[in-house]
């Protein structure tokens, strides 16, 4: 156990001390004496200050010192340590429609979930967090008949992160999962993108029904960027750059139209986030409009991330599961994040209070009213003596 804030109790300790010095001090009648007049004497009872050999009021001095260092131990705020791991394991085990065998998720998440400080979280709609009994839980996973979603899943894993970074050293967040197209929206990529590391991401095999079918569009892309769901600006602008998922293309684009976004999802933006490709689908049909001029100076079509970007602009539709797998596989392999965070690289959990000081301060409470019923009658048992 360590004390958050010592000053408090150091300060308690002191006083503690002072009062037990006090309690030396005692008021006693002086030794009788003829004197030869007591004309000059004033009126009044005859005591003098003395030190005592051992401490008057042995009940109320305890009840005191009790009371000050309770309180200064409260205010100090005592937490417990538990012995560290070397890596908390957060896994995010999907027991939605999508799974095609919940054993199988299970059994990947038991191999990864091994250790007393691991933590679960299994999904559908709504995430549970188990922190305990892992194995029992595990065995008693049951595939659940609604959707999943796997936004709301992430945000339970993060907290779990977060509250268990006093029980490791580093920690490691892991996703079993067929994600299908379903589980993801469009909350999920910033979700993600609050873990400070790669997600790593097991895939377990999905229902026939949950995968879908691959859809490839009926793409919409003049070079000029003017399609039928565009308009004419108010003023025509150059902005920097072109921005879909992980591409981005820098480039001196010339922005003339502005596209219609009713009842589309926008696959791409410019970089001041207006939109500039969006999608619709009706049916098994599905039509991109791209309003993105293309540059006809310059090496801009030549380059690497021009042609990623043309290759998501005609790549299978969103509802493609295989496309939502490939995103969430590009967490996981992210070069520039490891899979294990440190501890002390995340932010301090939410405080949860401490059922200790609360009973500090009702203990601290009851000695001081014991303290007040020991001084009357000290000082009831006084007058009558």
């Amino acid at each position: 156990m360590s004390l958050l804030a010592p000053v408090f109790f150091i300060v308690a300790v002191g006083a503690a001390a002072a009062a037990t010095a006090l309690h030396f001090i005692v008021m006693r009648q002086p030794p009788r004496d003829v004197l030869p007049t007591a004309r000059f004497v004033p009126i009044g009872p005859a005591v003098a200050r003395t030190v005592a050999r051992r401490p008057e009021d042995l009940v109320l001095l305890l009840l005191r010192v009790a009371a000050l260092l309770m309180i200064g131990a409260a205010f100090a705020h005592p937490v417990w340590h538990r012995r560290r791991a070397a890596v908390l394991h957060v896994v995010v085990a999907d027991r939605s429609r999508a799974v095609a065998d919940v054993r199988e998720v299970a059994d990947s998440a038991g191999r990864i979930a091994s250790g007393v400080n691991d933590v679960l979280v299994a999904f559908d709609s709504s995430p549970r967090v188990i922190a305990t009994s892992l194995p029992e839980s595990l065995a008693a996973m049951r595939r659940t008949g609604a959707r999943a979603r796997l936004s709301a899943a992430l945000v339970s894993a993060l907290r779990a992160a977060g509250s268990g970074k006093d029980r490791a050293d580093s920690i490691e967040v892991t996703v079993v999962s067929p994600v299908a197209a379903e589980e993801v929206d469009a909350a999920t990529d910033s979700i993600r993108g609050l873990w400070p590391g790669a997600v790593r991401l097991v895939r377990v095999a999905a229902r026939a029904d949950a995968e879908g079918r691959l859809v490839r569009p009926t793409v919409h892309w003049p070079d000029d960027g003017h399609v039928a769901t565009a308009r004419g600006r108010t003023s025509i602008d150059t902005v920097n750059a072109i921005v879909t998922g992980r591409v981005v293309v820098v480039a001196p684009f010339e922005r003339r139209w502005q596209i219609d976004t009713t009842g589309a999802r926008v696959i791409a933006r410019w970089v001041d986030g207006v939109p500039a490709a969006v999608e619709r689908t009706s049916g098994v049909e599905c039509v991109r409009d791209v309003a993105v001029p293309v540059p006809s100076a310059g090496d801009v079509v030549l380059r690497p991330e021009w042609q990623r970007f043309v290759g998501v602009t005609r790549g299978a539709c969103g509802r493609d599961a295989s496309s939502t797998g490939g995103r969430l596989a590009a967490w996981a392999i992210d070069s520039a994040r490891p899979s294990r965070v440190a501890a002390s690289a995340l932010s301090l959990p939410t405080v949860v209070p401490n059922p200790l000081v609360t009973w500090l301060l009702a203990g601290a409470v009851i000695a001081l009213l014991l303290e007040v019923v020991a001084r009357r009658a000290g000082a009831l048992q006084g007058a009558r003596s």
